[in-house]
């Protein structure tokens, strides 16, 4: 099948960068439109867009109700609601593509067809150290296995402009979520490989270019990202222990990796205790079929 992609770009006061990030996208067949979404910016980044969508007609610009600036997740979705190709990607404003961006849709959809969705490589450039990393997934995972990796996050992760996804994955998962100000990607992740079939793609190398500068780069508090993993980790067991869609391995996974973390509770329980827990922190839980057949299988094996 013929691969077709929408580009998303989120801006917010990128004068300096977004043409560049545009000019790396404009040469792709493969990319149908090009989606810049000015997110309230006070600099000249949406009249660049503007300019811009004025030269080259698949590129076009969208804004916020009364230019208001809402956020990297609601940007991000916003476009994707407009979005009319069969699959999305992204890409941040002060990034860029590689000339290798999507030989790997292209070459799965020509092998297997329809997809759920791909991911890649990033090349971290630091422009003070000026070292350049590899950030990605470190090996080959198959997609039945990619929701386990990414729970336990111990072969690395991949980044927003290296991933695509068929538009129609978004409809089973929902969006980025809004609450969320850090790990808003990661979240969605988890959720894209628990209901679809990610491949891995290009892993060995870059097919985008991420470059860390004084203006994209800061420090988070740990503390952060630990009551965004709690509200995660809590929001995939409602949404996922309930999904006939999801598999009894998958779940098992969910609870284990939970209880190993301990985001939810200061301690780790054996597994028996850790459903209780949950169960009461959550009491809905407990009409959940997945729940009894938990406990099914721990008795069974004591």
């Amino acid at each position: 099948m013929a691969f077709e992609v929408s580009v998303i770009i989120p801006v917010y006061n990128r004068e300096k960068y977004l043409e560049r990030a545009i000019a790396s996208v404009l040469p792709f067949d493969c990319v149908k439109e090009i989606i810049v979404v000015d997110d309230g910016s006070s600099d000249t980044s949406l009249e660049i867009s503007q300019n811009l969508a004025l030269k080259h007609s698949k590129i076009k610009v969208l804004t916020h109700h009364n230019h208001q600036n809402k956020g990297v997740s609601a940007s991000r979705n916003l476009g994707i609601k407009h979005a009319k190709s069969q699959y999305i990607s992204f890409l941040d404003s002060d990034d860029y593509y590689l000339p290798n961006r999507f030989d790997a849709e292209i070459r799965l959809c020509n092998e297997i067809g329809e997809i759920d969705g791909v991911y890649g490589a990033a090349l971290y450039c630091d422009t003070v150290t000026k070292q350049d990393t590899l950030y990605t997934i470190r090996e080959y995972i198959e997609p039945d296995n990619l929701f386990k990796t990414l729970l336990w996050q111990d072969k690395g992760l991949f980044c927003t402009p290296t991933i695509t996804v068929k538009k129609s994955l978004f409809d089973k998962t929902g969006y980025f979520d809004t609450k969320l100000k850090v790990a808003e990607d990661t979240d969605l992740w988890f959720r894209l490989s628990a209901y679809g079939k990610l491949h891995s793609g290009i892993i060995n190398k870059g097919i985008c270019f991420v470059e860390i500068h004084d203006s994209n780069s800061k420090t988070i508090n740990s503390h952060l990202y630990d009551q965004a993993y709690k509200y995660i980790y809590n929001k995939l067991l409602h949404k996922l222990l309930f999904s006939p869609h999801i598999s009894f391995n998958n779940k098992n996974e969910l609870l284990i990796a939970t209880n190993n973390y301990s985001r939810i509770f200061p301690k780790v329980y054996s597994e028996i205790g850790f459903l209780n827990k949950i169960i009461v922190k959550n009491p809905i839980l407990a009409f959940c079929p997945f729940i009894y057949k938990k406990y099914l299988q721990l008795i069974r094996h004591k």
